[in-house]
């Protein structure tokens, strides 16, 4: 039997799962590379740590390897329950808290390597966490698609994973959460459909609804699927 040691965290309610021990040793010069090996030669692992019974849908798991450019600490590899993640916000903030937990750092700047390039961030006191993610940056406005009965306006951006971003006049509310996530569903089919995709032929896998904020201290409020089947993302970071 093999042990793994795990540490779960929440930022916002969505959880990451840090493999701190027990976890595969990976082959490869590059974090890119590195995901390529845990795909091809242990996909089993990432789903026995973040499936049910162990985990579930909303679960991001994290795990630990060494660092790739100089400026980092250690580099990590994202997964969830469909498959692997260039970067993720909610799950860089996770790492750095699980990091200052096992007093692998205090308060100040961590640099992660991740598959789409070196992460900074910030611990702050009070539990608080700044992140500096990759560049990123709008390669296509005013991408329209039909869907659901109705031309949907959205923009195709690019923070670590793809996103196509469309304004609504209101964001769902929680008990709506399973419509808009078909919705969303339906609109990325239409965008496979009509061949939109990201630079170098990437798939736009994240879908996101952003409306008006609801707190007066918040610029909007988003909606954000997630790849494949669509499990929501609970944290504001997507």
């Amino acid at each position: 039997m093999r042990t793994v040691r795990i540490i779960d965290s929440h930022t916002e309610g969505e959880p990451t799962r840090v493999v701190v021990e027990g976890g595969p040793e990976l082959r490869g010069d590059t974090l890119q590379e590195m995901r390529a090996d845990f795909s091809d030669r242990f996909d089993e692992f990432r789903t026995g740590v973040v499936l049910e019974p162990r985990g579930g849908e909303a679960m991001v798991g994290a795990l630990l390897t060494r660092a790739t450019s100089p400026e980092a600490q250690c580099g990590v590899v994202f997964f969830n329950n469909v498959g692997y993640l260039g970067m993720c916000g909610h799950g860089s903030i996770g790492v750095v808290r699980t990091l200052q937990y096992l007093n692998r750092m205090g308060t100040g700047r961590v640099v992660l390597d991740t598959p789409e390039g070196p992460v900074a961030a910030e611990a702050l006191p009070e539990g608080q966490v700044a992140l500096e993610n990759v560049e990123s940056y709008v390669l296509r406005s005013e991408v329209c698609v039909r869907a659901c009965g109705r031309e949907w306006r959205g923009t195709v951006a690019y923070g670590g994973n793809w996103f196509y971003q469309c304004a609504v006049e209101r964001p769902p509310t929680f008990a709506e959460r399973e419509l808009w996530r078909e919705t969303a569903l339906t609109v990325r089919r239409a965008l496979e459909a009509a061949g939109i995709i990201g630079d170098s032929g990437a798939e736009i896998d994240h879908i996101e609804f952003v409306g008006p904020p609801e707190r007066s201290d918040a610029n909007a409020k988003s909606f954000v699927i997630m790849p494949r089947r669509g499990p929501t993302d609970r944290s504001p970071v997507g």
